[in-house]
């Protein structure tokens, strides 16, 4: 029996939902399962199936991918995750002019990652880019 870690769901919907440029509370809303859905979370509450089916459909990806049960590797140097508008929503990690050891050991360490581990990193990093952006 598969047991929902809800720590896990609530990373990954922070993580899409940050990626959207949307509130919570506007995704819960347009996706049908309630403004109150992450507070519920906080409270210890599982969700139907029917919540998360909506919730994911919403954020443009799978149940498994929401409930941290899928993660997709396309090749070494690029991590995608089923997506949004056109099918990848990204981990993209890319690198552009640059080969240098460091950042293939950065690449290397994290495609070694565990999926939990890569969306904490993931986290971080859009967390990081909204304080440089301001």
């Amino acid at each position: 029996m598969f047991t929902i870690n809800v720590e896990l769901l609530k990373s990954n919907i922070d993580l899409l939902v940050n990626q959207r440029n949307e509130s919570r509370t506007k995704v819960f809303v347009n996706s049908g399962v309630g403004k109150d859905f992450f507070s519920n979370l906080n409270k210890g509450q599982i969700p139907s199936i029917e919540k998360i089916a909506s919730l994911a459909e919403y954020l443009g990806v799978s149940i498994d991918y929401l409930i941290g049960r899928e993660y997709t590797t396309q090749n070494n140097v690029t991590n995608n995750v089923k997506g949004t508008n056109n099918g990848n929503m990204g981990y993209n990690i890319k690198v552009s002019g640059q080969s240098d050891a460091t950042v293939n050991e950065l690449i290397t360490v994290f495609n070694s990652l565990s999926f939990c581990d890569k969306v904490k990193v993931m986290s971080l990093v859009a967390e990081l880019s909204e304080k440089k952006e301001k």
